[in-house]
């Protein structure tokens, strides 16, 4: 009877027939140097290649590795780890006998991994395998070993600063991105309060440098807290030592005052603000007698303007400090105010141009209306009403206190009036204007004003209008005892300079000269308009520091000579310091403090990364790193070689402590990884006791000069 096969069975029969055929094939001769380049491709499904490690942690760490050249697109990968002897991972290839843990295969269909729930400061290696059918598995990669990080305890716990309801907290990670656990309670007390699994806020320039902002405290209180790391769900550090605190006091302000009083609003001021009230809360209510208060919550800040108040009525109020979201001071002193009656209105002002006019009068009401009218030849200036034209209403329900007449005919005389509305109403007397060009803009100021720039700022004579400005630097620059500049209007000055068409009330000067004195005036712009009186102002004696070329990113010099970094800046009277793995007082280079880092003799201890502080008198900033590698020369006592497995540009790999340069010849003894973006340097490779490099994606190995 004939036997009947599956395609499974047939499959797995020819690979073993294959095997068997190919096996001479593959024997080595031992401690020959094997060429970086070579590959041979026996089967469509090729082990994976460059396998390495990175993003390790106390509790998890990221295996990474790339599909073998000729391969199909494999769609899984099984990936199998465990742990092992520490003295693996510091280059002994001796492995205990823990068994292999394969990872569920439905999550490895990429080429990289997330290896989660370890143990923390355990070595542990790892291998992986392509799957390309499902009869047809590559070889495993030879393992590769890693340690996770030990679960430390922060350092350095401290209270920035503290608040009544808050305080800053500050501690320094041994792991960055890690989880915390802080605990709180006030002193003399049994339980502490919990907060898990925080994040943190690194600080800019030291990413170890974490603060947490603990909320919700009593004021006036002693408080004590602690901190440690979370590892992993079963792994914590110990916690820090306590840290006591004690918060600010919450008490009401206890002066309060009032100013710009109209009809209907007033502005309510007070003090002190307690440091780290979240707010204010405001209760009124007419003096005449105790009634109920009228509560207003949540004010950020003082000053505060009050609406919607009777004309002719005193009041009283007072203020309660926040303190947080669950407490207040209570509400203090009691202070008054008063709002004015309603009457008749006064005429302040009007800014006319030649098509409008700003008129304003005193507040007297809550509701106004704005009457205006052209007046016939002659009558202008007068009370004159026959034959005069009807009145316009140019707006009515005004609740503010000014209003812009717009369309209005140039070099015409109006008359206009204001009529305040209350229970009754009251008509003001009459003014006039004229529209014209005439009128130059006034509330001209300079600020700010900076070394090589300054803002111009007059009033705002109305929608529409258009300016023209002149500037010109004052050639006697003449300085006067304060400091400012003397307004010389000789016909010796230079050249005005003539900005026009400007729509807004205010223009920037830029590309100006530092500690330099100009005269600068201003007129709308339209036909007979007059500039206004020139003002003068000074810059700055400072200009603002701006990096103009950055340190470049990295060199690698020999232990023993000279390496150096230098920066371009631009700005007045700059000063430079160096830093080194960091930006904090402690990290100082001391001696550095020219745009070039010059250190002489560099031993490998100098390695690191330096950035440069750039400032003066007005501001400051901080260059991009400058990392530094430290490598000995050719010829290292005993040999160039690897001790341990590990990556090529780490030096506790090599025999001489250091990274191999162009100028070294090198004898891989062990398993050694070339980082993604990186490039390993050596004269000439050999390979022993079964030595391989494995490169990632993005990695190179140069050999020769």
């Amino acid at each position: 009877m004939p036997h009947l096969y599956s395609s499974r069975a047939i499959g797995a029969l020819f690979l073993f027939v294959c095997t068997l055929l190919v096996s001479p094939l593959l024997a080595e001769t031992p401690d020959k140097p094997v060429s970086l380049n070579k590959a041979s491709t026996l089967f469509a499904c090729g082990t994976p290649v460059s396998p390495f490690t990175n993003s390790i942690a106390p509790a998890n760490a990221r295996l990474n590795w790339t599909n073998a050249p000729g391969n199909s697109s494999p769609t899984i990968y099984e990936v199998q780890y465990r742990a092992v002897d520490n003295n693996v991972c510091t280059g002994n290839t001796t492995v205990s006998a823990n068994p292999w843990v394969s990872w569920p295969t439905s999550t490895t269909s990429t080429t990289n991994l997330l290896l989660t729930g370890l143990t923390s400061n355990t070595c542990y290696q790892w291998r992986v395998r392509a799957s390309c059918t499902d009869l047809t598995f590559s070889d495993y990669t030879t393992p590769v070993a890693f340690k996770t990080l030990e679960c430390s305890t922060p350092t350095n716990p401290n209270v920035i600063s503290a608040f009544s309801n808050s305080a800053n907290l500050q501690w320094f990670t041994p792991a960055l991105g890690g989880r915390y656990e802080v605990q709180y309670r006030q002193q003399n007390t049994i339980p502490w309060n919990t907060i898990s699994d925080i994040s943190g806020t690194p600080s800019a320039f030291n990413q170890a440098q974490i603060s947490y902002i603990l909320r919700g405290l009593t004021p006036s209180t002693a408080y004590q807290f602690q901190v440690r790391v979370i590892c992993s769900a079963t792994s914590s550090s110990t916690f820090t030592s306590p840290v006591n605190f004690t918060t600010t006091s919450c008490a009401a302000p206890t002066s309060g005052s009032s100013f710009g009083a109209t009809a209907t609003s007033v502005t309510l001021s007070w003090s002190p603000s307690p440091t780290g009230s979240l707010g204010f809360n405001l209760r009124y209510r007419t003096a005449a007698g105790p009634g109920a208060y009228t509560t207003v919550s949540g004010i950020s800040s003082a000053p505060y303007a009050l609406t919607g108040l009777t004309p002719s009525t005193a009041y009283e109020f007072q203020v309660e400090s926040i303190c947080s979201t669950t407490s207040t001071s209570g509400f203090g002193n009691t202070f008054n105010f008063s709002t004015p009656g309603c009457n008749t209105p006064s005429l302040s002002s009007a800014v006319v141009t030649p098509t409008t006019a700003r008129l304003a009068w005193t507040p007297t009401a809550t509701s106004y209306t704005v009457e205006y009218r052209a007046m016939a030849a002659g009558q202008c200036f007068s009370n004159t009403t026959s034959p005069a034209n009807p009145w316009t209403t140019a707006a009515s329900g005004l609740t503010a206190n000014n209003t812009v007449l717009p369309g209005l005919t140039e070099g015409t005389c109006y008359q206009w009036r204001v009529i305040a509305t209350c229970a009754s109403s009251f008509t003001s007397s009459t003014g006039y204007f004229t529209t014209a060009c005439g009128q130059s803009p006034g509330g001209l100021s300079t600020n700010p004003i900076a070394g090589t720039s300054a803002q111009l700022n007059w009033n705002n004579l109305g929608s529409g209008v258009q300016y023209e400005v002149q500037w010109r630097a004052n050639l006697s620059n003449a300085i006067t005892g304060d400091g400012g500049c003397m307004n010389n209007t000789t016909s010796t000055e230079n050249p005005w300079t003539t900005i026009s068409n400007i729509s807004t009330n205010n223009v920037t000067l830029t590309g100006l000269n530092i500690s330099t004195c100009y005269q600068w005036k201003v007129k709308v712009l339209c036909t007979g308009s007059n500039f206004s009186d020139p003002v003068v102002f000074r810059t700055t004696d400072c200009i603002p520091v701006a990096i103009a070329q950055q340190p470049a990113t990295s060199a690698t010099v020999v232990a023993g000579s000279t390496a150096t970094a230098s920066v371009s800046a631009t700005g007045s009277s700059l000063t430079y310091q160096w830093y080194k793995d960091g930006t904090a007082p402690g990290n100082i280079v001391a001696g550095q403090t020219s745009a070039t880092l010059t250190l002489s003799n560099v031993q490998f201890s100098q390695a690191g990364t330096y950035y440069v502080q750039v400032s003066n008198g007005c501001s400051s900033t901080i260059s991009t790193g400058f990392t530094l590698v430290v490598t000995t020369s050719a010829g290292c006592v005993g040999g160039f070689f690897t001790v341990q497995n590990g990556a090529w540009n780490t030096p506790a790999t090599w025999s001489c402590g250091s990274v191999p340069t162009s100028a070294d010849a090198v004898e891989i003894r062990h398993i050694v990884n070339v980082p993604e973006s990186y490039t390993g340097l050596s004269q000439k490779i050999t390979y022993t006791n079964g030595g391989k490099i494995v490169i990632a994606n993005t990695g190179k190995v140069r050999v020769g000069p």
